[in-house]
């Protein structure tokens, strides 16, 4: 079976977890999607399926929901259209 490269190269491992959360862009337009989800968080990052229109390189504020909520600053890194819920999946790096 042939090895993931994609995988081999990152740096922390995957967990698939979906969490709830909010996204807030900060663009010009400061857009936000509050109905969010996690699909997999490492040490680094997260990937997030949203409704928001991302681009690479864009700064998001990431808002975790529930009783020990807080915000995380990030930075967009790649982003690809998930047709099977007609929204978006983002991969983001924290900016801590």
């Amino acid at each position: 079976m042939p090895k993931n490269k994609t995988a081999d190269l990152r740096r922390w491992e995957r967990h698939p977890t979906v969490i709830p959360v909010g996204l807030v862009s900060k663009s010009d337009k400061k857009q936000s999607d509050m109905s969010s989800d996690t699909t997999d968080v490492s040490a680094s990052g997260l990937a997030v399926r949203t409704k928001l229109g991302l681009v690479p390189k864009q700064e998001v504020t990431i808002v975790i929901k529930g009783p020990f909520s807080r915000t995380i600053p990030a930075r967009v890194i790649w982003v690809r259209e998930d047709k099977s819920s007609n929204s978006m999946i983002a991969g983001l790096k924290y900016n801590l």
